[in-house]
């Protein structure tokens, strides 16, 4: 007997909706498709843009009609009537990619407007209510001294409206506070927004319209300093406060009495927080109408960009560029609802752009033909193909900055696709050169500075700043190019950077390592927000310890700068044997060595390096392949093992066809040079070679293992896990770096022993060990490059001359360092003296106009201009005034409290830099002006405020036990472990 029921499904794949389901869908998809819908906001040109929906709807009507004949049937219902045939909707069946595929694509799409549209709704009602919050908070600010004082919780509702109890109703509202959390009823009316009355209390609210959750401004605070100092997470931090909360007040419950997830309403109340700070910043940039130039002094660097009395022309700029792909976001991090908001440390996309167009206009005008660079394809960061597999998952790929002298960020630049293209270095400079004084010299440090002057010139990009712009590769990596690169761009052997090293940006990366992680899963919106956020904060670090630093440097430069003095008094007593006259060696005759050394190496073209370095490499090979023949023949003497000797021949083989074929490539004809260059046989020329091609091989090694211990040359502590991975990374490179020595002292002495026995005995010629080699710096004389082109030079053969030109040119900077430190010093002081009048001149204008309004309260005002064009909502002008007076005074409250960090700086450094001479009146008058202490106003009677008169606690013994636990180590500890004298780290 057949059954009456369905058989048992085969398939537990999800069963699509019932055909009646399906046929109200698509009715619903035709009402939506006419515009009938409830959902207005339907985009009837996605169901038109799918090929198949018209014949879908088609046979939906026809299936309507027939279900009218076939509702009172059993077969209607799908039953099995014996014939025992499936369910013809079961997924084992049927093929539902037809209609299902156009149905989750129009959920989807459904789900994206809806989502759009509610962060649109969202955003606008933010940005209606933001105006009267900010005056509001600005109001409430100063009457609770940043709600600091006893009285900060006490509802001060009656400073913002004067309505009647009757006309006001109760809402349930979480507040959340440092040291206590409750659910209270709070009082809200019609004539204000519901945030004003959260911030008349002390908390902001979550939503700009019946917020749920509010959090105190101690709160907030707290975090925004805790953030900045310890890149916490929200979420961890959030934690940690219902934890510490729940001990002391009763858990936020929600209505199914689980704990409540405040994660998502903290952000939201951060992301307000950081808005209300960069309202006021943006307000006193308004009101004090600060230029470019002023606004980059406040903000970045003081020293750098500020007034100088000497002219713009006599202070040149030193900046330095460079790109950074650890700080990338991924395309399935966010939804991007939100049209992107770029901070004002970024350059605008839209400016970008306008670059990148330029560039290929300029290209077209000019017939710009891309060749291959040898120095730009040795930057990897440059290349797009490189990480070409990481990049594609992501819709910003990294990040360009510009930093100064002193580590300070000038601009950002958000990288979306690709490598360091050149629009993003061009875009930032551009907006410097805005920004500065058009008569004074910018010079760049950048990894491939050598390549940008060349893109640049090629291009005409900047014809008005041509001769403004100057280039240099960065210290670090100008070890990378060339030697002959290196004699251009090097800010070590050209006039002009003083010791600037082009690693700021370097550090500055360090520095914002921690917000790589968790940025690259937020929204763009947020990383970009984070990430001025941390910068702003990093620079303000970097103004307060200025003058400091900018002592600390100068004290650097004077030690180097005294040691290459006494290391040329030292040589100024050798006998000069160059001399006709047996003098002993001097000054100029080490300077007219350099530049004989420059001609004769800027002299030789790229073809010529080029071909000698490719016998070089030929060479090495032939030399390796000698020696593996005699180890053969002694294998095969002592060997008794046949099989272990016909392997390593049939290496040989592989290896010497491969020579082979290579000698066919290699021919390089000494005679097609100039004879003043070719002053040997060809012997000598390849044993010179060899040598030259050992040296390069121990460079390369120097310039890696300078790198790994880069970490010790920022003058940062460093703990156990870096310390570990150092040296970690210095042990693998051991083993390669003693094979490379070696095979150098091979070459070396027999060059020496076949070609100039004389100087064999010399110290400078004594075998190389591992131990000297990593005491070796970078800009040590040992590796001028004197054996890829032979001459008879002094600065070739002599090794004191090397000695003696390194040490010139080290003076040289050293000297133009402190040059540039006094006139860094000066701008410094002279900012803080003209802000500060500044400041005080705009709060005397509107005091007096204040006093002008209060006599004149019947004539109208409307003819005044605003105190500001920033919108501070509903209120008079004079109330305008009022807001904007407190937001000079925290300023000026600020600015104070930084010209007093800075006086015993200021007048150590005068002293050393002009000795007697009295101190620069108008420093020394606004340091007197000052007061000598400042009482906050929460500080009592009988507190005492300077702990040196509290008995029993000293200064000096607050971090006897920092290094307790030994999970920090300091550099010159380290450097002493590893065998490294101080000598050899980098000036930065």
């Amino acid at each position: 007997m057949p059954s009456v029921f369905r058989e048992r499904r085969t398939s537990y794949q999800p069963r699509i909706a019932p055909f009646e389901d399906r046929i109200q869908e698509f009715e619903r998809l035709e009402r939506f498709a006419s515009g009938q819908g409830r959902q207005q906001r339907f985009n009837p040109g996605i169901i038109a843009a799918h090929r198949e929906l018209q014949s879908d709807l088609n046979q939906a009507e026809d299936d309507t009609d027939n279900l009218v004949d076939t509702e009172n049937s059993l077969q209607a219902e799908h039953f099995n009537t014996g014939d025992h045939n499936p369910d013809p909707l079961d997924h084992d069946q049927f093929n539902s990619n037809e209609p299902d595929e156009l149905l989750d694509y129009v959920r989807r799409y459904h789900t994206q407007a809806n989502q759009t549209e509610a962060h649109r709704r969202q955003q606008e009602n933010w940005a209606k209510v933001m105006p009267i919050l900010h005056g509001a908070y600005l109001l409430l600010k100063t009457e609770t001294a940043n709600w600091t004082t006893p009285e900060w919780g006490k509802d001060m509702s009656e400073l913002l409206c004067d309505c009647e109890e009757s006309s006001c109703h109760y809402r349930t509202v979480d507040l959340i506070d440092l040291n206590k959390q409750k659910r209270a009823q709070i009082r809200f009316c019609k004539c204000i927004p519901d945030l004003l009355h959260l911030l008349a209390q002390g908390y902001l609210g979550c939503s700009p319209v019946a917020p749920q959750t509010a959090f105190s401004f101690n709160l907030l605070g707290f975090h925004n300093h805790l953030w900045q100092w310890c890149t916490v997470g929200n979420l961890p931090f959030m934690n940690t406060m219902q934890a510490w909360l729940e001990e002391r007040s009763n858990p936020l419950l929600t209505a199914s009495g689980k704990k409540r997830d405040l994660r998502r309403s903290f952000t939201i109340a951060v992301d307000i927080y950081r808005a209300l700070l960069n309202r006021s910043n943006d307000i006193f940039k308004d009101v004090m109408h600060l230029s470019g130039q002023d606004i980059l002094a406040k903000e970045s660097c003081p020293a750098c960009f500020g007034p100088t009395t000497d002219g713009a022309a006599s202070h040149p700029l030193i900046i330095c560029l460079d790109g950074n792909f650890q700080h990338r976001h991924h395309f399935a991090a966010s939804k991007n609802y939100l049209s992107l908001i770029t901070p004002s440390k970024f350059i605008h996309p839209d400016d970008i752009q306008q670059m990148n167009n330029k560039i290929l206009d300029q290209e077209d005008l000019h017939r710009v033909r891309k060749t291959a660079d040898r120095c730009a394809d040795a930057h990897k960061a440059a290349d797009d193909k490189r990480s070409a597999s990481t990049w594609k998952a992501c819709d910003d790929t990294g990040l360009m900055g510009s930093c100064c002298r002193h580590d300070a960020a000038i601009y950002l630049a958000n990288i979306t696709g690709g490598g360091e293209k050149r629009k993003y270095p061009l875009s930032i400079i551009n907006q410097i050169l805005q920004d500065v004084d058009s008569e004074r010299e910018v010079r760049i440090l950048y990894d491939i500075g050598c390549t940008m002057k060349k893109f640049i010139g090629l291009r005409h990009m900047f014809p008005e700043a041509e001769d403004q712009l100057h280039f240099g590769t960065s210290v670090f990596h100008s070890y990378v190019h060339n030697w002959k690169c290196q004699l251009e761009f090097s800010p070590r052997f050209n006039t002009g950077w003083g010791l600037s090293d082009g690693e700021g940006l370097e550090r500055l990366w360090s520095y914002l390592s921690p917000l790589v992680s968790p940025l690259r899963y937020a929204t763009r919106n947020h990383r970009l927000g984070s990430l001025q956020h941390k910068v702003e904060f990093h620079n303000k670090r970097s103004i307060s310890s200025l003058v400091g630093w900018i002592k600390h440097k100068y004290q650097m430069a004077d030690n180097k700068g005294e040691a290459a003095r006494a290391q040329l008094a030292e040589l100024a007593t050798v006998q000069n044997v160059f001399s006709n006259d047996q003098s002993n060696y001097d000054h100029q005759f080490f300077e007219s060595q350099w530049q004989d050394q420059r001609s004769f190496q800027e002299n030789h073209t790229n073809a010529e390096t080029e071909e000698r370095e490719r016998l070089a490499v030929y060479l090495d090979r032939q030399a390796t392949l000698e020696k593996l023949r005699r180890r053969i023949n002694q294998i095969a003497t002592h060997q008794s093992n046949p099989g272990t000797y016909d392997s390593i021949m049939e290496s040989l083989l592989e290896i010497s066809e491969a020579h082979e074929h290579e000698q066919t490539l290699v021919e390089v004809d000494f005679t097609s040079f100039p004879a003043a260059l070719v002053e040997s046989n060809s012997e000598e020329q390849n044993a010179r070679l060899l040598v030259w091609h050992a040296k390069s091989k121990l460079y390369s090694h120097a310039v890696e293992l300078h790198a790994e211990r880069q970490p010790l040359y920022r003058g940062t502590h460093i703990g156990t896990t870096l310390s570990t991975r150092i040296l970690a990374a210095i042990e693998r490179r051991k083993g390669p770096i003693t094979a490379s020595v070696n095979k150098f002292n091979g070459y070396r002495s027999n060059y020496l022993t076949r070609f100039a026995p004389d100087q064999l005995n010399l110290p400078e010629n004594q075998p190389l060990t591992y131990h000297t080699f990593t005491n070796l710096s970078l800009d040590s004389p040992f590796w001028q490059d004197v054996y890829l082109f032979h001459s008879q030079a002094p600065w070739a053969k002599n090794a004191d001359v090397r000695a003696g030109i390194q040490a010139v040119l080290t003076i040289d900077r050293s000297d133009e360092e402190k040059a540039i430190i006094e006139k860094e010093f000066k701008c410094a002081i002279l900012w803080a003296v003209e802000l500060h009048a500044s400041i005080h001149a705009k709060l005397g204008d509107i005091d007096q106009k204040l006093l002008e309004q209060e006599a004149n309260l019947d004539e109208d005002m409307g003819s005044e201009p605003a105190i500001t064009s920033i919108d501070l909502g509903e209120c008079e002008e004079c109330d305008k005034m009022v807001l904007v007076k407190s937001i000079l005074n925290e300023e000026l409250s600020k600015h104070e409290s930084l010209v007093q960090s800075w006086a015993t700086d200021v007048l150590e450094l005068w002293k050393t830099l002009y000795g007697s001479t009295p101190l620069d009146y108008r420093w020394s008058s606004l340091v007197n002006s000052l007061p000598s202490s400042r009482i906050h106003p929460t500080d009592y009677e009988g507190i005492v405020v300077n702990p040196d008169a509290v008995p029993g606690i000293s200064n000096n013994d607050e971090d006897t036990s920092s290094n307790v636990d030994g999970e920090e180590t300091t550099t010159g500890n380290f450097l002493n472990l590893l065998n490294i004298t101080d000598e050899n780290l980098a000036t930065t």
